[in-house]
């Protein structure tokens, strides 16, 4: 009997100290993403030759992370204060970097790098500079690009639409908007073709 009551227990207690450990770690992981600016999948190469220095590819990642950085969060006029800094001053900012992918073709080094700016040190170094920027939040927007004809009174759809054709031919990354576009529905044609009037 005291065996069994010994097991339970002892079930009891694991069963709390798992959830008191998985608490922290959860925890302390969302504090270490909160405390940084993450810049993800910077793509850069380098040939490689007798002159190749892979630090020369990580400090061209950090420079490319640092532009998309302030692209993000800091307005144009102010983005051109700051555009030209130094690599010792963006290297002050980072916090930790990881390469996610990397690979040798044809004579030539590509990696993917990630990037963690410390948020404390960014707001710091802007706020020296007489900068103050914006917090960062992407947001997703549904877009229908649908172009009416007016002189023959019909649509012009999603396949056809050169505006849906090229829709995100101009995104990038440090963009806060991101366009979701309808897939082409035999459904959404019709719903379109009989409320023409009313579009």
């Amino acid at each position: 009997m005291t065996f069994t009551n010994k097991f339970k227990d002892l079930k009891k207690f694991y069963t709390i100290f798992i959830t008191i450990i998985l608490f922290l770690n959860t925890a302390l992981i969302s504090s270490l993403h909160a405390n940084s600016f993450k810049i993800s999948e910077i793509e850069v190469s380098q040939d490689f030759n007798l002159d190749f220095n892979k630090k020369k590819v990580f400090d061209e990642a950090f420079k490319a992370a640092y532009a998309q950085l302030i692209s993000t969060i800091i307005t144009s006029k102010d983005k051109k204060k700051i555009e030209k800094i130094n690599l010792s001053t963006i290297k002050s900012l980072i916090d930790s970097f990881n390469v996610s992918d990397e690979k040798f073709l044809e004579n030539k080094y590509y990696a993917t790098i990630n990037v963690n700016f410390n948020k404390k040190n960014a707001y710091n170094y802007f706020a020296s500079q007489n900068i103050f920027p914006s917090i960062p939040k992407k947001l997703d927007l549904l877009v229908l690009p649908i172009l009416i004809n007016r002189n023959q009174d019909e649509i012009i759809y999603f396949g056809e639409n050169p505006i849906y054709k090229n829709w995100n031919n101009f995104n990038e990354k440090y963009h806060l908007l991101n366009y979701i576009l309808p897939t082409e529905d035999i459904e959404d044609r019709q719903i379109f073709k009989n409320k023409i009037e009313l579009i």
